[in-house]
């Protein structure tokens, strides 16, 4: 599945994610230093490598690992420890921060290697969105021993001010239109997001627009 699918999710969602986390903020991409904790398959850092940006990537799985080696890209399995204090300009986390135990902690670790001016960029579910109430237990972002962290504004401004950090933006991008119509498909055998999809589109805008839709993209700096 990783290798039928890879240069798809290449294309979309590590340029989608190198326009948001390196274009929008402007870095100087022949300067800065990137991290990526819990790179997967080095969707991201393999885009990265294409615009000569240095950048290193930690993941648990050694599969994930291997895999990432052998595209040539410079990945570990070792702990956040190894880098250096005040080496990173920029450190993401797509789809990491629902994962962790002890958020507080990796976050001061985490906050320990950016340098001064430097950002960290997470992508998480968002508890308090549309799709959460509308489908309440049937959410298949409740994900029971994987996903133990959910969080909305009071949380992660908890988490930021226990780490040292402050929140710069809160973004919302979700999928709450389609994530429901799909989950209702399976249950009636209707194909509801064939029928509806032009107001899936409009429908998911305004739901992001509001800052209620089930994914966010928050930078801490």
């Amino acid at each position: 599945n990783i290798l039928s699918t890879y240069q798809y999710r290449k294309q979309t969602f590590g340029q989608e994610r190198y326009e948001y986390c390196i274009k929008r903020l402007g870095f100087d991409e022949s300067k800065i230093n990137v991290l990526d904790v819990g790179c997967g398959v080095g969707y991201f850092l393999s885009v990265l490598n294409e615009y000569k940006i240095n950048a290193f990537g930690i993941e648990v799985d050694p599969y994930q690992v291997e895999f990432c080696k052998k595209n040539n890209l410079n990945v570990t399995d070792r702990s956040i420890e190894q880098f250096n204090d005040e080496e990173f300009d920029l450190i993401v986390m797509f789809d990491v921060l629902e994962h962790l135990a002890e958020p507080i902690k990796t976050f001061n670790e985490l906050s320990a290697k950016l340098k001064s001016n430097g950002r960290i960029i997470a992508y998480t579910p968002y508890i308090k969105s549309f799709a959460f109430e509308l489908m309440q237990e049937n959410q298949n972002l409740l994900h029971p021993f994987q996903h133990i962290c959910f969080y909305d504004d009071i949380s992660l401004n908890y988490l930021s001010k226990m780490s040292g950090l402050e929140i710069e933006t809160i973004d919302n991008f979700g999928l709450d239109v389609a994530d429901y119509l799909l989950y209702k498909e399976s249950e009636d055998g209707y194909p509801y997001s064939k029928k509806l999809e032009d107001l899936i589109f409009l429908m998911q805008g305004v739901l992001d627009k509001q800052g209620i839709s089930n994914h966010i993209r928050v930078t801490f700096n």
